[in-house]
């Protein structure tokens, strides 16, 4: 659990320039999911496309050149912790918070 923890840490410092904490955050988990790499690349595309490359949701998440397993995969994971178990959660007392309750 620290492990992941510090990794995800080190996501989060490195994608400064999301729009907001909600986008960041789901920048941080596609990044854990997988790879920053992979992250910087869809925000490159979303930004030659004329899309916002700070916002993930309805934006960058749109954009990819990864397999179509790895992007289901992927698109499923970010959205499936921040819009369905993190609101959960909160619901259930944990502290946190939620930080894409407007998306």
């Amino acid at each position: 659990m620290r492990a992941q923890a510090r990794y995800n840490r080190w996501h989060w410092q490195r994608l400064r320039s999301a729009a907001d904490e909600c986008q960041r955050w789901a920048f941080a988990l596609s990044a854990y999911n997988g790879g920053l790499g992979w992250v910087n690349r869809d925000r490159r595309l979303a930004s030659a496309a004329g899309d916002d490359a700070g916002v993930w949701f309805g934006s960058v998440e749109k954009y990819t050149a990864r397999a179509g397993w790895a992007l289901r995969e992927n698109r499923h994971y970010v959205s499936h912790i921040l819009l369905t178990l993190t609101p959960r959660y909160e619901r259930a007392g944990w502290q946190g918070g939620a930080p894409c309750s407007s998306v």
